[in-house]
């Protein structure tokens, strides 16, 4: 499977500015809600976008937490980068495969990967990767999408409708990975133990929706082939998605909850990766 997310450069600020803001961010606040990493720990943040994960964990655990952050998207680290710029020495950005990451074995006390896992072209070895760069005792915590919530489906129906099947097919593609069939034995192959997974649910508030949804759009890999289809193909999709999601519609926001299958596995073998 590979969906991989990979923006433009022009999508990159709408991306920090829609979706982190109405999604990623609650998402890594309720996904950290449930741990109490200590000082002195240090995090990798995997596919870590424009870094969300990564400030979350400085802003709730504080500055002695060693916090990495690492994407293949050089747009991506570049802004997580100019985002941390009042944060100095914080912060250690990569650029790199999440199948080659860059470090010694055993670095890490906690990987985190937020809605990452989806877009692996090669899942297998992206978690052995992650394994072995875990400290014994170290903990993986993995978010992926559940099944797609009524904004999502009304946006596919919109490129369905206005795009083409394939920009339909690539809105969907997100949920596609079936991550709670597969995702606990795949854990436990790759030497991994105490699979936990639980379910975590945000309320995606999409502020001022007819310009949010725009912004949604725009800093996605939809982009580029809304903007092939013409000028005003961008508002046909936003102004369907408003009449499909009007029941979620509060003083002008869209408001629609949205899960994710939490999955948090340890490492504790003492014989080394």
């Amino acid at each position: 499977m590979n969906n991989a997310y990979r923006l433009t450069e022009d999508a990159v600020d709408a991306y920090e500015a829609e979706k982190v803001t109405s999604i990623f961010a609650p998402l890594a606040e309720a996904t950290l809600a449930k741990f109490a990493i200590d000082r002195n720990e240090r995090c990798l943040d995997v596919a870590c976008g424009t870094g969300i994960m990564a400030r979350i964990i400085r802003r709730r655990f504080g500055p002695s937490v060693a916090i990495t952050g690492i994407d293949l998207n050089d747009m991506m680290i570049a802004k997580a980068r100019s985002m941390a710029g009042d944060l100095p020495g914080c912060f250690d950005w990569h650029v790199c495969d999440v199948t080659d990451i860059p470090v010694p074995p055993s670095e890490f006390d906690y990987v985190f990967c937020q809605q990452g896992v989806q877009y692996f072209p090669d899942v297998a070895g992206a978690l052995e990767e992650m394994c072995r760069i875990l400290a014994t005792g170290g903990k993986l915590v993995l978010t992926v999408w559940a099944s797609p919530n009524a904004y999502f489906l009304a946006q596919s129906a919109a490129m369905e409708k206005f795009v083409s099947p394939k920009a339909a097919e690539k809105a969907l593609a997100p949920f596609s990975f079936p991550a709670a069939r597969v995702l606990p034995s795949m854990l436990k192959r790759v030497g991994l133990g105490n699979v936990v997974t639980e379910k975590v649910t945000i309320e995606r508030v999409i502020a001022d929706a007819s310009n949010g949804i725009r912004e949604d759009i725009l800093g996605s890999p939809l982009r580029p082939m809304v903007e092939a289809k013409g000028p005003h193909t961008l508002t046909e999709v936003v102004n369907h998605i408003l009449s499909e999601c009007a029941g979620f519609m509060r003083n002008g926001d869209l408001i629609i909850p949205q899960t994710s299958e939490m999955f948090v596995a340890s490492y504790q073998s003492q014989q080394g990766h």
